[in-house]
Order: C-alpha cells, then sequence, then structure tokens
C-alpha cells in the first residue's frame, strides 16, 4: 500500500523524524515506484530537505504517471524553482492554470519565479501584477531593485515593518502573501536575519514550508545565516544529509558544513 507508506513519511516528515520519513517514501516507491502520489510527495519533501535535483527527478515522475492533476503540478513547478529551471517553473505553473480554469495566485507567483530564474524582470512583475492588492505595497519596487548593489533605506525600512507587524501571522491566514513577499524580498536585499525571524517565528507553518526558502537558487543569505544553520544543525537535518544524501547547496567539512 504505497499510500500509505506515504501517509507515515509525511507524518514523520511534520515531526521532522527525517530518517523514518526517508525509509517510508522509499517503502512506498519500493511497493509501487509508478505510484504519483508516492513520487509527488517525496519530491516535495527532497525539495524541503534541499536535494533539490532528487527532487525535481521525483516530481516529473509523478507527472508522468498523472500529468492532469494540480497537486503534481504544483510540485513539479516548486522542485523547478528550488533547482533553478525557469522554463519547467514556468511551464507547470501554467499547466495548473489551465486545469485550474482561473488565474491561480500561487501559479502566478510560481511562474513569476520562473521569469525571475530566466533573468525576465519586465515578464516577472507582469505576474506579480495579477496578484493586485495581495502584494506588499513595496513588493514590486523590491523585484525591480533586487539586484542592485544600493538598496534604498525606504525599501529596507518598508520590509522591516513589515516583518514586525506581521510576525506571529499564520501562513494560512488572509496576510499570507505578505509574509511570503517579506520572506522573499528580504532574502534577495541580504535581510537574512530580519527573514529567518520571520520564518521561525510564524505560527502553523509546516516543517516543510519552514525549510524551502532557504533551498532556493538565490537563498545563499539564508543557508549562510548563523541561526539557519543552527536550525538545520539542531532539527538533525545535517545528521539526515550525512547518512541520505547532502543537499545540493550544502557540503561537510570534516565534523562541520558549509553551504554554497
Amino acid at each position: 500500500m504505497p499510500e500509505a507508506w506515504t501517509v507515515l513519511a509525511e507524518i514523520a516528515e511534520e515531526e521532522e523524524r527525517w530518517d523514518d520519513s526517508e525509509e517510508y517514501f522509499l517503502r512506498a516507491l519500493y511497493a509501487d515506484p509508478t505510484n504519483a502520489r508516492a513520487n509527488e510527495y517525496y519530491g516535495e519533501a527532497l525539495a524541503a530537505r534541499g536535494r533539490v535535483k532528487e527532487a525535481l527527478r521525483y516530481a516529473l515522475e509523478a507527472y508522468r504517471y498523472e500529468p492532469g492533476s494540480t497537486g503534481v503540478n504544483f510540485h513539479v513547478s516548486l522542485a523547478a524553482i528550488a533547482a533553478g529551471n525557469g522554463d519547467l517553473t514556468i511551464k507547470h505553473a501554467t499547466i495548473n492554470d489551465e486545469l485550474r480554469g482561473l488565474v491561480h495566485p500561487v501559479d502566478t507567483d510560481q511562474r513569476a519565479e520562473g521569469y525571475l530564474l530566466n533573468g525576465d524582470t519586465e515578464r516577472a512583475l507582469e505576474e506579480y501584477q495579477i496578484l493586485g492588492d495581495d502584494l506588499a505595497p513595496w513588493f514590486l519596487e523590491c523585484v525591480r531593485l533586487r539586484n542592485d548593489a544600493e538598496i534604498p533605506g525606504a525599501l529596507r525600512q518598508a520590509v522591516r515593518d513589515t516583518a514586525i507587524a506581521h510576525r506571529g501571522v499564520a501562513f494560512g491566514d488572509s496576510e499570507g502573501w505578505l509574509v511570503w513577499n517579506t520572506i522573499r524580498c528580504g532574502t534577495w536585499i541580504g535581510e537574512a536575519d530580519l527573514v529567518t525571524e520571520l520564518m521561525l517565528g510564524t505560527e502553523d507553518v509546516p516543517t516543510e514550508a519552514k525549510y524551502f526558502a532557504a533551498f532556493f537558487p538565490d537563498a545563499k543569505v539564508l543557508r549562510q545565516n548563523p541561526q539557519f544553520r543552527a536550525l538545520f544543525r539542531d532539527s538533525g537535518l545535517v545528521d539526515y544529509w550525512r547518512k541520505w544524501g547532502w543537499s545540493d547547496y550544502c557540503e561537510p567539512v570534516g565534523d562541520d558544513f558549509r553551504c554554497d
């Protein structure tokens, strides 16, 4: 029963029992390598653990077996962002929009991330503008200026003020997009301490969501942040990497580790 093993793996993941989760996922795939759900959620788990190339491979396997699934296409797009593949990100976010028959905020955001990966800021801005009032008022400016050497002090202050105002907001709340805007913009402009405190202090964050943003290609400042490094170590993720395979962004250095 691959679905049963997959459910057990998801429970273990939520409890940060990394070894148990890995073993349950592998049992699910041993029971049926063609099971779309097992491939889909193993891919999601691998993306949250930083093994992003493998994550994309399993997500694409899930798509091979269930190409008409919105969940599968969402996870392919998410894994493609983590792996730095803009074209696949855009493709599967667009498929998701077509399957839903409407413009969905998550798909729009993922498609915008795909355009950013491809270096097409203007197309990304067009996508973000669709979100309208869901965006933080300063977010589009942050997208435009994210690679500038000098970030205006007013923008930095706006990001800080939003982070302070929304610390403790649950991801599922109506203001969850503001939290995500703050996480992404803060990452781009190097406000690693602020972003880390916001992510770790937000309520009801699923375990995987707590790690995803640290394993995007542009999140080097998070992976090198002392608080995030402590989270990797204290949660047992570093021990997991040593046993099952390292993140594509991190590697062992004697008894320690480094990222990027």
